[in-house]
């Protein structure tokens, strides 16, 4: 995974990210800019986060059973 980043620099373009908050149970996990909401939403389920940090995806595991699988 890459360096953590402040959530000012992030993409705002619906790109799927790892993000992070401090304190919170859940301080990590995947969201994405949702302009209808003006607000990060967390990916599956749809809540409102406001993270402080962010870092892109890691690539998809090699498997063996080629793109789309």
């Amino acid at each position: 995974m890459g360096e953590w980043q402040d959530i000012s620099t992030a993409p705002r373009d619906g790109t799927r990210i790892v993000v992070y908050r401090e304190g919170y149970a859940e301080s990590m996990c995947i969201a994405l800019w949702a302009r209808d909401w003006d607000d990060w939403l967390t990916v599956p389920g749809g809540w409102q986060w406001r993270p402080e940090w962010w870092q892109p995806l890691p690539p998809p595991p090699n498997t063996g059973k080629g793109e789309g699988v």
